[in-house]
């Protein structure tokens, strides 16, 4: 049965001023997103008001998890804590009240800018730097191995295979590519590398050796 992802509704508490001074949400691990707000303050990354607000004050912040809900639910729950939390006479730097409308601007103005073809480029340019550091591409490779080995995960991917190759336009456009000289380059090589390694020389030959047994009986 299909489960919907659960989020996290957080307030950020500043040690020094003993109270709330921004709400937020995730659907990721709250450490995680903690650092990227530390991050942000330190000018790695974007600036928004809860960064702006650990820059200018210097703190470290805690993490105060308000409450866990569906993540269809979570810009509702978010903006009723933010109002809460204001009515309660915290200072809290959010520059908009959260909710589903936020939420859906949100989205829409991400939307528009991914659109656009500088940003593509730039988003391009950042993935393939990042995939080309090795320690990179080894957590990728993990998390790939770990993915794959579920069922539903392979079920999803076969299913998007087969979806995929039976889109004409796509068999097309796949035998383009196979038959471009580079391709076939990056092939051969492939295949070699692979002949050279000595677990996939024994299985062939253990294959070699059923087929050839088959045969005879």
């Amino acid at each position: 049965m299909f489960e919907p992802d659960v989020g996290v509704v957080y307030g950020l508490h500043d040690p020094q001023s003993e109270g709330l001074f921004y709400v937020g949400r995730t659907v990721g691990r709250l450490e995680r997103r903690i650092a990227g707000h530390v991050a942000d303050a330190r000018g790695l990354g974007r600036c928004c008001s809860a960064p702006r607000y650990l820059r200018a004050t210097g703190c470290q912040p805690e993490a105060i998890v308000l409450e866990r809900t569906f993540e269809s639910d979570l810009g509702d729950v978010e903006a009723r804590w933010i109002a809460t939390c204001r009515a309660a006479g915290h200072p809290l730097v959010n520059v908009s009240p959260g909710g589903s409308e936020d939420l859906a601007t949100f989205r829409k103005v991400l939307r528009e800018a991914m659109n656009r073809p500088e940003v593509k480029a730039r988003h391009r340019a950042a993935k393939r730097a990042s995939h080309a550091k090795p320690e990179v591409r080894e957590r990728l490779s993990v998390a790939t191995k770990i993915a794959m080995a579920r069922p539903d995960v392979k079920a999803r991917h076969r299913a998007a295979i087969r979806a995929a190759l039976a889109d004409p336009a796509i068999r097309a456009r796949r035998r383009e590519t196979l038959a471009r000289p580079e391709v076939k380059a990056k092939q051969r090589a492939a295949m070699k590398a692979a002949s050279a390694r000595p677990e996939v020389r024994m299985h062939r030959s253990a294959g070699q050796l059923r087929r050839w047994a088959g045969g005879r009986a």
